[in-house]
C-alpha cells in the first residue's frame, strides 16, 4: 500500500479543472508506480512507457473506494485527455 499521497492543487487545477482528487491520487500512485524496481519501462525514442495493472491501483490505494477497473480505466483516460499521461500506440496488445 502506498501510506503518502502528495497532491498539488494549485497544479492539478492550473491543468484542468475537471480533475478531481480521486484522479490526482492516481496520477500520485502512477508516479510512485514508475519510479519502483518492480516497474517494468519501455524506452522508446524521447518517451519512456509502462503497464500499470488495474487491479494494482485498486489494491494498493484503498481511500479512493474504487472497486472496478472500469472505474480506473476511465479516470486513466481523464489523465489521457489532459495531457498527464500518454498511452503507447500499442497499449491494448501489451
Amino acid at each position: 500500500m502506498k501510506y503518502n499521497i502528495h497532491i498539488p492543487q494549485r497544479e492539478a487545477i492550473m491543468i484542468s479543472e475537471d480533475l478531481d482528487i480521486l484522479d490526482m491520487a492516481i496520477f500520485d500512485f502512477i508516479q510512485y508506480f514508475s519510479s519502483t524496481h518492480s516497474c517494468h519501462k519501455l524506452y522508446e525514442t524521447d518517451l519512456v512507457y509502462f503497464w500499470i495493472a488495474y487491479d494494482l491501483i485498486i489494491d494498493e490505494m484503498p481511500l479512493l473506494k474504487i472497486k472496478t477497473k472500469d472505474a480506473i480505466y476511465r479516470r486513466i483516460q481523464k489523465l489521457v485527455s489532459v495531457d498527464l499521461l500518454v498511452p503507447h500506440t500499442e497499449n491494448q496488445k501489451m
